[in-house]
């Protein structure tokens, strides 16, 4: 029960409504969730996993062999057009990195980890988006944030986005970080948003957040 005095956070309102929203939705539509770096493909009617594959690493390391073998799969599984499709990217074709940064407040952590990923991707990306992960460790005098983040480049994205362009699947996200194809479908079927996603120019350090996906 909230005390006389307390503010109330509009997002602590409306999170469990759009959770609800989200989740309603969610669990009638058909999801493929594909991992390009395990080579794992699952399809799931109505949150049920219908079917699970496994490609060959032979088919990963091209674009080409990977679209003409997803779309035998889609055929012969039978999977509609324009079905809701979750892709987790392959760690070779991403920037990550594990950093210890002092306890800041949101912004200027956020601030910080631009100046970083600035050092550590390559100039000859010009634009990127990127996501983190922050933890607070340490004791309650000498606090840091672990933060991890993964940087995804424009080129990689757009081939991406041509994959499920070609295959007349319906992207509704990337997701940056380490994560399962079960605990990816969990959080999707419960409701949950995908990690933020923010984009950066990598010539000056302005960034703002992007939309992965509409939901």
């Amino acid at each position: 029960m909230m005390k006389l005095g307390e503010s109330i956070n509009p997002e602590d309102l409306f999170d469990p409504v759009l959770c609800a929203c989200r989740r309603r939705w969610r669990r009638r539509q058909p999801l493929l969730l594909l991992s390009l770096q395990t080579g794992e493909i699952a399809y799931f009617e109505k949150e049920v996993l219908s079917w699970q594959e496994q490609l060959s690493e032979t088919h990963l390391a091209d674009m080409q062999s990977l679209t003409d073998e997803l779309r035998e799969l889609l055929l012969q599984h039978e999977v509609e057009e324009e079905a809701a499709v979750i892709l987790l990217p392959a760690a070779e074709a991403l920037y990550s990195e594990q950093l210890m940064l002092p306890a800041l407040q949101r912004r200027e952590l956020q601030a910080a980890l631009m100046w970083e990923l600035q050092q550590s991707v390559p100039k000859a990306e010009t634009s990127y988006s990127y996501s983190f992960e922050a933890n607070i460790v340490g004791e309650a005098d000498e606090q840091q944030y672990q933060v991890t983040y993964t940087a995804l480049p424009d080129t990689y994205q757009a081939e991406l986005e041509q994959l499920c362009s070609s295959l007349l699947l319906k992207l509704q996200g990337i997701w940056l970080g380490k994560v399962t194809l079960d605990a990816a479908a969990t959080a999707w079927f419960d409701g949950k948003p995908l990690p933020p996603v923010y984009r950066q120019q990598q010539k000056n350090l302005q960034s703002v957040a992007a939309i992965f996906g509409r939901w």
